[in-house]
């Protein structure tokens, strides 16, 4: 008798150990379950940005976004709440030709959400900028667009500048150049969106002539020139089209 109430008494302690264990399983799996699946909840500020799709990817929220405006984007803003505020910049696009044409629509992607422990992602799309320099959204969102592109255009003001100085490729001499312009300070007076814009500015002249270097070297002796006349006017086109937004 005792030793079959000792065997039952073993049987009755797996179990609890056994349903105790699926519990705590359970709950792990439901946990890890949230917080790789959260619920996502996108407000919008804009007329001009139609949201299609929304979905965490690789860490990130992922919108897919929609212009069912009359005038092309070219920079929208998106605040992840506990995680930043983003602006996707379409003049760096190089497929959609520097902006989101009505009717067409993009995969956008926001802050990361890695490390926040939400199980609630709530957005809010913040902005629309026009390629009129006109904007919808947040005031504040649309003054501190604005002043950035203010920065990257004197940035690549300078830049183009350095650039026309070299009537011919010369790797070296291009070389210096971009040295150069990565050591510009921002001009005193600016403010702090006009800097980070100026730096950004910088940034982007910097990555046109590296391309322009890997590109020139692989390229027939006759066709530098050719290249860097490309980059010049890449370089000033960018500059107009940005100033003309301020």
């Amino acid at each position: 008798m005792r030793n079959v109430s000792r065997l039952s008494l073993s049987l009755f302690f797996c179990a609890l150990v056994f349903i105790f264990a699926v519990t705590i399983f359970k709950s792990f799996s439901n946990t890890k379950a949230v917080q790789q699946h959260p619920t996502i909840s996108v407000r919008n500020a804009t007329s001009s940005v139609e949201i299609l799709k929304s979905e965490i990817v690789g860490g990130s929220l992922s919108l897919t976004v929609k212009n069912r405006g009359t005038l092309p984007i070219i920079a929208i803003g998106v605040t992840v709440e506990k995680a930043g505020y983003t602006v996707v910049d379409f003049t760096m696009h190089e497929l959609l030709n520097g902006k989101l044409d009505p009717g067409v629509s993009e995969d956008i992607r926001a802050s990361s959400i890695n490390g926040t422990g939400l199980t609630t992602v709530n957005a809010v799309i913040d902005m629309a900028y026009f390629i009129d320099g006109s904007a919808e959204g947040k005031t504040e969102s649309i003054r501190q667009q604005r002043e950035m592109y203010e920065g990257v255009s004197l940035s690549l003001q300078q830049a183009s500048s350095d650039l026309s100085a070299l009537s011919n490729y010369d790797k070296t001499a291009l070389e210096k150049t971009r040295d150069k312009i990565a050591g510009y300070p921002a001009p005193a007076g600016l403010g702090d969106y006009q800097s980070i814009g100026f730096k950004s500015g910088l940034n982007r002249a910097q990555a046109m002539i590296n391309f322009l270097l890997q590109d020139a070297e692989s390229s027939p002796a006759g066709n530098k020139d050719e290249k860097l006349n490309a980059a010049k006017t890449k370089i000033n086109q960018l500059r107009e089209k940005l100033r003309r937004r301020q």
